[in-house]
């Protein structure tokens, strides 16, 4: 991906920012220490946008296959398995692509959402939602 193509020339509303950019959820799996109480920034943000589920259990061989060792694992975890399901639900809404009225595929997710991986992991760069739209139309119908 060329650089130039996550150059920011305006600044979107926050509107405009949760119609077209995917949402991203943390989900920690395992979880078995709390956060430091001296972490107020990164406990904030763990906070309010992580999800966290206890380890399904202790026992590798239930682990081996889980389906049909379903009755023991950990009810803790199952029943975090049922309120990240009703997070999903409640939560997400189709992307609009950057031009208004068109809705983003499964597909054009997916690529967005690498093309959005690839900036944040670049030093300096900062996604750019009208480009990477325009990056998937230009690779998807040439």
């Amino acid at each position: 991906m060329e650089k130039q193509a996550w150059v920011v020339d305006k600044k979107p509303t926050q509107s405009f920012f949760h119609k077209t950019f995917p949402f991203f959820i943390w989900l920690l799996r395992d979880v078995t220490q709390s956060i430091p109480t001296d972490c107020n920034d990164i406990k904030e943000y763990f906070l309010d946008k992580a999800f966290t589920l206890p380890p399904p259990t202790v026992n590798a061989e239930v682990l081996r296959d889980i389906n049909r060792n379903r009755s023991q694992i950990n009810a803790d975890f199952l029943s975090g398995i049922e309120e990240f399901k009703k997070l999903l639900r409640t939560t997400l809404t189709p992307k609009h692509s950057f031009n208004d009225g068109e809705i983003v595929t499964g597909e054009g997710l997916a690529a967005l959402v690498q093309l959005y991986v690839e900036a944040i992991n670049t030093p300096g760069v900062i996604p750019n939602v009208q480009t990477a739209w325009e990056t998937f139309v230009v690779t998807k119908c040439f």
